[in-house]
């Protein structure tokens, strides 16, 4: 089993909750059942990520406004990614960084390269896994 791509999704502060826009019609095969988002921020020492599920059956785009909250004053790295089908099988994740002031970081290229790596070694052992 190997994971699908990773969703399309745009999260940003909006009121200072956490805002998701997704468009998962590149993504192949089913529609997503579900969107996970992980979230931590480097300024919360001692306190760990917490993740959240939204149900998205059979929907492919869309807009959720959600009752996460997210400090104005606080970086935050944000993970999404997907699980579809039957059974489910997830997506690789997203990941965006956002600062204090609500923009959106930038990724290092390090840290891209070390994704993208990440990403073909868990495919080479779901390949390696059948």
């Amino acid at each position: 089993m190997t994971a699908i791509d990773a969703p399309a999704v745009a999260i940003t502060r909006e009121r200072g909750r956490m805002r998701i826009d997704f468009d998962f019609t590149r993504q192949p095969g089913p529609p997503a059942a579900a969107l996970q988002v992980t979230v931590n921020s480097s300024d919360e020492a001692g306190v760990p990520p917490r993740t959240y599920t939204f149900h998205v059956v059979e929907t492919r785009r869309g807009t959720l406004q959600t009752d996460v909250p997210l400090d104005p004053d606080k970086h935050y790295d944000v993970y999404a990614s997907t699980t579809a089908g039957d059974p489910p099988i997830p997506s690789e994740s997203t990941l965006t960084e956002l600062d204090p002031a609500g923009k959106v970081a930038k990724i290092p290229v390090a840290e891209r390269m070390i994704g993208g790596f990440g990403r073909l070694v868990a495919r080479v052992r779901g390949q390696l896994g059948h």
